[in-house]
């Protein structure tokens, strides 16, 4: 139980640190305060016979789809976490039970509705219970990548006047089924927000209402089992993504509702995700490309059996066609494309596993969600003419925090300004090619970095590339590639391989060879790093 403790003061705001192995590093030299140790309480409840009847009609809020969970399912291993020796196994009950706890100890610290708590940790048990039980008190969760540094984990924490707690259980915590009294939520109350990585500035707090976060939860969980039916635990998933990323929270929210089985890493490890398939037999997980280039060429993959393996979904960038070729043949397990972004609660797009798989496209506009291609004038692009995409829908964020400016640009009409360019085939499928940022403009034409890529991601020496615009006094900008290879090659012979397929305008003008290349947090090429490095 609570003590009491007396909250650290900052002007007008009251903050605690969060304890929960790293985050209270990072949190206490920034924010102060009192640091606080959960313990968890095991009391048994016949709650689960008392619930009353529920459907997907009563999806309103967040903390809902753990409370659908427990009510269609019976109790499950839900999760198990496992980091080098340590393995723990949770089941739906228990983390429902802890989440309730932990909400009913951030109530007694003061938390209140709409107060903002920031989760800073790697992937564990402990997060997945605190986003529910900031849900329950009625706080809004406020992720951050635990690989942030102190600086801007202070800006994320002063910008957003955060308030970060861990607290044990308190008073009729059994009633874990249940909201907590004095707590009254609505679809449109904040649920999230999530800061965006930065990479054109100061980083934007993309503020996501509960019926954003459940919406697109809903709409990409698939066919949903009805009141008493228990659907047996057929979907075993990797969780791998991270939780304080929008893309690991909307694949979380989808396994409350098709009762999947979580085996949970803290951090990406290649021998480590070939173990827990073979041994978990894992049908599938949520990734980047950065995780299937690893995975692809990782040398000791023939030693573990992958067959459970059924599809994967990959997202939060562009999958280059010869890995997505490469891995299916590998695996012979078909990867799924999606697209979206944090100002969509994650997902605009994506492939199902019934409809037709087109490579390279990012599939279809998932349900409830208008997709338009426009040009710079607004003016609606025909069938197969790239341009910006703009979206509207249920999942579309409220606002920027407290940036009224970038909100009415971003949501200029009503429609979500998403920087990407893309096109629409005439089938109805959707196809990123670039972002509107990265476009190159060399004498006139334009170039996308991505068809760039494609052809020499191709080559049998090339491991993986990344192509940015660099300054031309004579043609405004030139092409230039950055190139991470797994044999001996060199650049002209690199160069002529791309005019064989590429128009000479868009054949690099200069190539890089780099060991790596920079990433953001959650594994996409940092190309504003690539720009620097070039300048400097």
């Amino acid at each position: 139980m609570p003590h009491g403790p007396a909250p650290h003061t900052d002007g007008q705001h009251r903050r605690y640190t969060l304890q929960d192995g790293e985050a209270s590093s990072f949190l206490s030299p920034i924010i102060g305060g009192t640091l606080l140790q959960c313990r968890n309480q095991q009391k048994e409840t016949n709650a689960m016979d008392q619930a009353s009847e529920m459907d997907i009609t009563d999806l309103h809020v967040l903390h809902d789809l753990a409370i659908y969970n427990c009510r269609t399912r019976a109790e499950y291993t839900s999760l198990i976490y496992e980091y080098e020796t340590t393995i723990r196994t949770c089941t739906n009950l228990q983390i429902a039970r802890e989440a309730t706890q932990l909400a009913a100890g951030l109530q007694k610290l003061g938390i209140q509705k709409g107060d903002r708590v920031i989760v800073t940790t790697l992937n564990c048990p402990e997060v997945v219970a605190a986003y529910q039980a900031i849900s329950r008190a009625g706080g809004v969760i406020i992720p951050a990548m635990p690989l942030l540094k102190a600086p801007e984990i202070h800006y994320i924490a002063t910008n957003s006047q955060a308030k970060a707690v861990v607290a044990s259980g308190a008073d009729a915590a059994e009633r874990y089924l249940e909201n907590l009294p004095d707590v009254s939520l609505t679809e449109d109350d904040p649920a999230v927000i999530i800061y965006t990585s930065g990479t054109t500035g100061k980083p934007k707090g993309v503020l996501l209402t509960h019926r954003n976060v459940v919406s697109n939860a809903t709409t990409n969980s698939g066919t949903l089992p009805q009141e008493g039916e228990q659907a047996p635990v057929e979907q075993r998933q990797l969780a791998i993504l991270p939780l304080a990323h929008s893309y690991g929270l909307v694949a979380l929210n989808v396994s409350y509702l098709n009762g999947a089985l979580l085996v949970m890493h803290p951090r990406f490890d290649t021998t480590a995700v070939l173990s827990a398939i073979e041994r978990h037999r894992i049908t599938g997980f949520a990734g980047v490309p950065a995780m299937f280039v690893a995975l692809l060429y990782a040398p000791d993959a023939e030693q573990y059996d992958t067959s459970s393996l059924v599809y994967c979904v990959s997202g939060s960038a562009p999958l280059p066609l010869a890995v997505l070729e490469g891995f299916e043949k590998k695996f012979n397990c078909r990867i799924l494309e999606g697209y979206g972004l944090s100002e969509a609660s994650a997902v605009l797009t994506a492939h199902n596993t019934e409809m037709v798989r087109k490579a390279g496209s990012v599939g279809k506009p998932i349900a409830g969600v208008e997709l338009l291609i426009v040009d710079e004038n607004d003016q609606p692009q025909p069938t197969g003419q790239p341009g910006e995409i703009i979206a509207r829908g249920p999942n579309i964020m409220r606002e920027y925090y407290q940036l009224p400016a970038e909100t009415e640009s971003a949501l200029r009409g009503g429609w979500l300004r998403t920087g990407d360019m893309g096109y629409i085939d005439e089938d109805g499928y959707v196809y990123v090619v670039e972002r509107k940022k990265d476009l190159i403009i060399r004498g006139g034409f334009n170039i996308y970095p991505r068809d760039v890529e494609e052809v020499l991601n191709r080559h049998p020496a090339v491991l993986e590339s990344a192509v940015i615009g660099i300054p031309s006094e004579r043609m405004g900008e030139e092409v230039k590639a950055f190139v991470v290879t797994r044999e001996e090659i060199d650049a002209e012979t690199l160069k002529a391989y791309c005019r064989e397929a590429l128009a000479n305008y868009k054949t690099p003008r200069e190539i890089e060879f780099v060991p790596s290349l920079p990433r953001n947090p959650v594994g996409k090429i940092d190309k504003k790093e690539l720009r620097k490095r070039h300048e400097n």
